[in-house]
């Protein structure tokens, strides 16, 4: 490993889908994602072989975990398992 320190900010985001922009840090092991979503943004159902925490730092989404389904607001967790 070359960069102990990482800016999200000063790296390039891409954009998988329209609307979403996202910005990744591999590690071996770890895998840091910090994402944007423009107002109405969709991300189509997918599964995790990872457990993942998603950490919401502004406004609110809509998000579903298995069957349940919740509106995500600032500062609420959600940990989902494979």
């Amino acid at each position: 490993m070359d960069n102990y320190f990482y800016s999200f900010k000063e790296q390039k985001a891409k954009e998988p889908l329209k609307g979403i922009k996202i910005r990744s840090v591999y590690l071996d092991n770890l895998m840091v994602t910090h994402m944007e979503f423009e107002p109405g943004s969709i991300i189509p159902e997918l599964k995790h072989s990872n457990e993942q925490i998603t950490l919401l730092l502004e406004g609110k989404m809509d998000m579903t975990v298995g069957k349940e389904k919740k509106t995500v607001v600032i500062q609420f967790k959600v940990e989902s398992k494979p």
